[in-house]
């Protein structure tokens, strides 16, 4: 079985969670909707990497989980879903009270 792919900074009981759900999300905008659902972005989020690059580099603790990753590439592409991942894990870099993982996928 494949293990999750993980990037985990200290997590507190005031974390923030959010999933990114690959089976519920059909375009690019419908991902940084739920993310700002999820999150309470400001309304001037720019619903982009960059944008949330930005706030996903201020000092606040939150964990995100993305789980059906495969349906998710099929879907808003490969290449954005890898630039995510990377993002990611960028952001985890400068922000240590961010986690992710990747959920595996189950065949």
């Amino acid at each position: 079985m494949e293990e999750p792919i993980k990037q985990t900074n200290p997590v507190s009981t005031e974390t923030l969670q959010a999933t990114i759900d690959g089976s519920k999300l059909q375009t690019r905008m419908d991902l940084h909707q739920s993310l700002k659902n999820q999150l309470h972005f400001p309304d001037f989020y720019g619903c982009n990497l960059d944008a949330l690059y930005d706030l996903l580099t201020q000092p606040v603790p939150l964990f995100m989980t993305i789980v059906h990753r495969d349906e998710l590439a099929k879907r808003l592409g490969s290449s954005y879903v890898q630039s995510l991942c990377e993002m990611l894990l960028e952001a985890c870099q400068v922000n240590p009270f961010l986690g992710f993982c990747i959920e595996p996928s189950r065949r």
